[in-house]
């Protein structure tokens, strides 16, 4: 495998700084994080564009957004973690 480019998703307390480090020698690195995974997933989306429809999950489960990633990506639709009650955040940022 050569990639040109790799994208680590996540802050470092979930990929460490050596172990982005260790991989820079594959390829160019990018990092998408943040202060959780909340935020995380609206970075992604952000870095998607303009959509007009996106899937949202309950973030504490992480088996329900591996369950709708493939159909998902499939039909281009970002995948929003949200806790039980959708912040004011994650509505501002589909408005925008």
């Amino acid at each position: 495998m050569k990639p040109d480019n790799i994208l680590i998703v996540g802050n470092t307390k979930s990929i460490s700084t050596a172990a982005e480090k260790s991989i820079k020698k594959y390829g160019k690195v990018r990092r998408i994080s943040g202060k959780d995974k909340f935020e995380i997933s609206q970075k992604i989306a952000k870095e998607m564009g303009n959509y007009k429809q996106a899937v949202v999950v309950g973030g504490n489960s992480f088996m329900n957004g591996i369950a709708i990633a493939s159909y998902a990506s499939r039909k281009g639709y970002p995948i929003l973690l949200t806790k039980k009650k959708i912040p004011f955040r994650l509505i501002e940022c589909q408005v925008k």
